[in-house]
Parts: structure tokens; C-alpha cells; sequence
């Protein structure tokens, strides 16, 4: 809202986080115990105790981004556009599943910056990576560069 910049990362927690969830009634408080800690609970293997845990810090999780990307759609960016409007914000995880599964991440996108992304649809795009979403973003910026080991941008994702 101040201006100040216009990159930021926002980060609940790292990849390999111990974080606990006691205060939504995951046992376990801020000392070790098992089955409260986010990364252990994600490595459920189907078990439904550690699969209705895991549900309660994505839903937690969602809600807080819900939050965030409503507060950057209330803040007037000027011309009539909100900040969300003029940004991209990316929610993802490092791992599509707990138990270490790599394919069919699951990935959300907010903003369209400015105009040059597509907001409001679902796809599933089999056969995507990182590389190509972050690709896509740097064609969004006016950027004519591959990021890593990309095959091209996700032209469905481009306005």
C-alpha cells in the first residue's frame, strides 16, 4: 500500500517445516508430537487421521490467501485497477502430495497483471512444469527469456 516495492514473497513455511498447528486444534502445541507437526501430517500414506489434519492447515492455509489477495483487491492502484488487478500472485507447494509425488501440482494464480494474464479458469495441463508456468510469467512481463529447463510459456494462461 505504500508503494515501496513491488516484489514480494510471501512464505508460510518452508518445504521440509516442522511448523505446528496447535492453534487449530492439531495436537502438539510448539513442542514435538507426533502426528502434529505440517510435515510429518503430510506424509499421511492414506491414513485418514493424518489425511483430516492435513485438510484442516490447507483449508487454514487458503483462507489466509483468500485474505491476502482480497486485501490487494481492495487497494486502488489507480486507473481504475486494483493492486491484485496489476500483480501476480502464485500459490504452490513444493511437492504435488505429501508423499513425495512430483506430477499434477496444484497451482493457484491470482491477478492478472494488468490485463496479460487470463483470470477466472481451471485448467489441467498434463505434462507442464515450473519451468514452463515461470516462463509464462516472464512473457506476462514483456520478457523474452526460458526460464531453466522450460519448453515455452502455457499459452492458455496468456490474454
Amino acid at each position: 500500500q505504500c508503494d515501496l516495492t513491488r516484489h514480494v514473497v510471501y512464505q508460510l513455511g518452508p518445504g521440509f517445516s516442522n511448523q505446528s498447528y496447535g492453534f487449530l486444534g492439531i495436537n502438539g502445541g510448539t513442542e514435538y508430537v507426533p502426528d502434529s507437526q505440517h510435515h510429518i501430517i503430510s506424509h499421511h500414506g492414506g491414513d485418514a487421521g493424518r489425511l483430516t489434519k492435513l485438510r484442516a492447515i490447507d483449508k487454514h492455509t487458503f483462507q489466509r490467501f483468500g485474505e491476502f489477495i482480497g486485501l490487494m483487491d481492495k487497494s486502488d492502484d489507480g486507473g481504475g485497477k486494483t493492486l491484485l488487478d496489476n500483480s501476480i500472485v502464485c500459490m504452490v507447494s513444493d511437492v504435488a502430495e505429501g508423499d513425495h509425488n512430483h506430477a499434477n501440482f496444484p497451482i493457484v494464480t491470482a491477478g492478472s497483471l494488468g490485463g496479460k494474464l487470463k483470470t477466472g479458469e481451471y485448467y489441467k495441463l498434463t505434462g507442464k512444469t515450473f519451468a514452463d508456468l515461470f516462463t509464462t510469467y516472464l512473457r506476462a512481463f514483456g520478457i523474452n527469456k526460458t526460464q531453466g529447463a522450460s519448453t515455452g510459456p502455457i499459452t492458455q494462461l496468456l490474454a
